[in-house]
């Protein structure tokens, strides 16, 4: 564990300026080798800088990916958030595979090889100098990030705290609706005596509105919803290509698998983050077929709020704020957010949603 000053929320903006000043010194020293074709330790210098300029963009990414895990993201920041890990990691495999080449031409110098002189130094500087592109588009993003959204230097749930508020819940007695935006966000919040869910605002994808009794609940500001059938998957609003799925339940009393889903296709398509059996797994359906993205021990005890966030090729989990669960596939065509729900017993809903990113 790596001590850190009072003012570094984690360690990567300690890390992060090597591998730039890393970089630069590299190209810098690889132009002054080109007019000093005699002094073969120009050329051994820059190798090796590359090299641990290469390194350093290693330790950066996985310092910056651990810094990213740690926050309870706001909507607002979470595709920048992903912008700037994906510069990060082309920017890695970029100068880890030109570190690599380096090294391999740097040996057949040594050993006189002819065809490691001329030409090849000239292109090998320009492919590196031109490699700076990434490093530059990779800080230009971890600086919005800083400077206009405040990562890092105050804290972040400063800005959860000042987006709007929460749109208030339907009142006593009547049928909770789905509002959606003009963005194609929506949401579905509960008040005390709430009678159920319009059936028109939800689409079954497997099962039907008569395969669950959704009733008021008695003493919570909540509705219960009970399966009365076998396995229910419906959704609400439209297609959201990047989108934050939102629900706030309590599965107390149900005993089984709750999936809130989202980019729902079908029944046999669509990525989820899965409650059930102690565990939180995060993962797609794809032709029937399950692929687990992350999977980790879960515990769902009184009312939770979960939050499933799809960007890119990034996926996350969140439990009551905090990030359990982060995987990586390909990035899902636009689709549908709702819950899957199979098992026996009864869930709490207070509250379901879908906010888009992008």
């Amino acid at each position: 564990m790596i001590p850190l000053p009072e003012w570094a929320p984690n360690v990567h903006p300690l890390i992060v300026h090597f591998p730039i000043a890393l970089l630069a010194t590299a190209a810098l020293v690889d132009l002054f080798s080109l007019f000093t074709r005699k002094w073969q330790g120009t050329r051994i210098a820059a190798a090796v800088l590359y090299a641990l300029g290469a390194v350093g963009t290693l330790a950066a990414y996985l310092s910056g990916q651990d810094a990213a895990d740690g926050l309870n993201l706001p909507a607002t920041v979470i595709p920048h958030v992903t912008d700037h890990a994906d510069w990060a990691e082309r920017t890695l495999w970029y100068f880890g595979i030109y570190a690599v080449v380096r090294l391999f031409v740097l040996w057949f110098e040594l050993k006189g090889r002819r065809w490691t002189q001329g030409w090849m130094r000239v292109l090998l500087f320009l492919v590196g100098a031109g490699g700076y592109y990434l490093v530059m588009q990779t800080g230009d993003h971890g600086a919005k990030l800083v400077y206009a959204y405040g990562a890092g230097v105050q804290p972040i749930m400063d800005q959860i705290t000042n987006q709007p508020a929460r749109r208030e819940p339907v009142a006593p007695g009547q049928v909770a609706r789905v509002q959606v935006q003009e963005d194609g966000s929506w949401y579905l919040v509960v008040g005390a005596g709430a009678r159920q869910v319009h059936p028109q605002d939800l689409r079954f994808v497997l099962g039907g509105f008569e395969d669950l009794l959704v009733e008021a609940a008695e003493t919570d500001t909540a509705l219960t919803v009970q399966l009365q059938g076998g396995p229910v998957l419906f959704t609400a609003g439209g297609p959201i290509g990047s989108v934050q799925a939102e629900a706030t339940l309590n599965l107390a009393l149900f005993d089984g698998t709750l999936r809130l889903v989202h980019h729902v296709q079908d029944a046999q398509n669509y990525d989820f983050l899965e409650v059930a059996s102690g565990r939180m797994r995060q993962g797609r359906v794809q032709s029937g077929s399950v692929e687990i993205f992350d999977d980790k021990p879960f515990q769902a005890q009184d009312w939770i709020n979960l939050q499933a966030v799809s960007d890119g090729t990034h996926f996350r989990g969140y439990a009551a704020g905090e990030m359990l669960t982060h995987g990586h596939g390909n990035v899902p065509r636009p689709g549908a957010v709702g819950l899957y729900l199979d098992g026996t017993g009864t869930v709490l809903l207070r509250r379901l949603a879908a906010s888009s990113l992008r």
